[in-house]
């Protein structure tokens, strides 16, 4: 680990340290030549960062303790360029605070040194980190997502999230078709990048974020009486909620009755009433797992429905592939990995409540289920499936239906 941030650190305050240097020679001598992006050398696989067999071949250079040396040099010139008001040093100082093997003092610092860091008059737009910039004078949403950049990377800043709180209050004056797709990027955004449970102000934006669209979410997406991408059907007698899904299924929608349910805002399924009208969207509903942030969010079409905090596999036993629901059960029994079955209820049973089976031609055995340890959700701990608040298993439950396409993703 220590060889990894060493490499990100050093190769890109030597190229760094040179370049204003090489760029004002050039300057004085007309040749105009660009100062080098930093940005784009921040990637282990473009840094070369070395194997495991590598990682573990003793330092001809004098090992840890040399290591050590060069790494908290080049963190000095970095904290210096902070200092500095250096805009490549703010993009480069949020780039390493979205990285899950930082460590807890380099965060520590680099988020005090960005945090007091001055805020210069004007700063360019910049490809990987938030620019420094008065929200209030941003009155454009699609703006300030722009100048979040693509990943929740402003989330690990006091001015990042300043900035997503502008879009958040932007977000409020909208009507709700254009609100839910922004709400909708921003809160992918969020999915995009590590999160750990120790980042409590990130976590702390996440659901704020979320509860404003969620609110949005549920009064336009679960409108009953919206008949926009919809088909629908007229409740006669002898109708119930699962024999109108299953005639949906036949007309090719993926869709159960618990899902009609909430998509109506039906609440007691038993009481439809003849000449009800119940709606049934043609956008698929699916999910996507982002497993750096763990986040999970279910779509209608292409907009956030619900956003959920999970857990899922230790040494990344989750795959990052597709998966499909092929079954939906409640109160299971739990068959471990020795042999052994307990039973629904039992405390050896992992599974909680509620377990959403996934198949993939790969992979079996995987599915999302409930846990008796909910300090393990946000963190990779389980053998490979996803884990879930009790409350939000059993709204996954009856939201996704089967046939849904569960997609895993490792964006960094």
């Amino acid at each position: 680990m220590r060889r990894v941030l060493l490499g990100l650190f050093v190769v890109g305050m030597v190229l760094w340290a040179w370049s204003p240097w090489a760029g004002s020679d050039a300057l004085a001598n007309g040749a105009g030549a660009p100062r080098t992006d930093l940005s784009a050398m921040l990637m282990p696989d473009e840094l070369g960062a070395p194997s495991p067999s590598q990682g573990d071949t003793p330092d001809p250079a004098g090992g840890p303790a040399a290591a050590d040396v060069e790494l908290e040099r080049a963190f000095a010139i970095l904290l210096q360029r902070l200092a500095e008001r250096d805009a490549e040093a703010t993009a480069q100082a949020q780039r390493l605070l979205g990285r899950s093997d930082l460590t807890a003092e380099h965060r520590t610092r680099l988020q005090s040194a960005v945090a007091v860091a001055p805020v210069p008059e004007t700063t360019p737009p910049l490809v990987t980190g938030v620019p420094s910039v008065n929200p209030a004078t941003l009155d454009d949403v699609d703006a300030v997502l722009e100048k979040l950049g693509p990943s929740n990377a402003f989330l690990h800043t006091a001015e990042g999230r300043a900035l997503g709180r502008r879009a958040l209050e932007l977000l409020q004056k909208l009507k709700d078709e254009p609100a839910l797709d922004a709400g909708t990027k921003l809160l992918e955004r969020c999915m995009m990048g590590a999160i750990e449970r120790s980042h409590g102000d990130a976590i702390g934006f996440v659901d704020e974020a979320y509860k404003q669209h969620k609110a949005r979410a549920d009064r336009t997406l679960c409108d009953p009486t919206s008949v926009v991408r919809s088909r629908s059907h007229v409740v006669v007698r002898g109708d119930s909620l699962a024999k109108i899904a299953g005639q949906f299924r036949r007309e090719g929608v993926a869709i159960d009755e618990t899902s009609l349910a909430i998509l109506n805002r039906i609440h007691n399924a038993a009481a439809i009433r003849p000449g009800q009208r119940i709606r049934c969207p043609i956008d698929p509903l699916r999910a996507v797992l982002e497993k750096r942030s763990f986040l999970l969010a279910v779509y209608l079409g292409e907009r956030i429905l619900r956003l959920y905090w999970v857990g899922h596999g230790a040494d990344d036993k989750t795959p990052v592939t597709e998966f499909v629901v092929v079954d939906k059960l409640k109160d299971p029994d739990w068959y471990s990995p020795d042999g052994q079955v307990y039973p629904a209820g039992s405390p050896e049973n992992i599974l909680g409540r509620y377990f959403l089976k996934f198949d993939n031609p790969s992979y079996s055995g995987f599915g999302a289920h409930g846990t008796p340890k909910p300090e393990t959700v946000g963190t990779m701990s389980s053998m490979g499936c996803i884990r879930m608040y009790d409350a939000d298993i059993a709204d996954l439950y009856n939201l996704l239906p089967r046939k849904a396409k569960v997609e895993v993703r490792d964006s960094k």
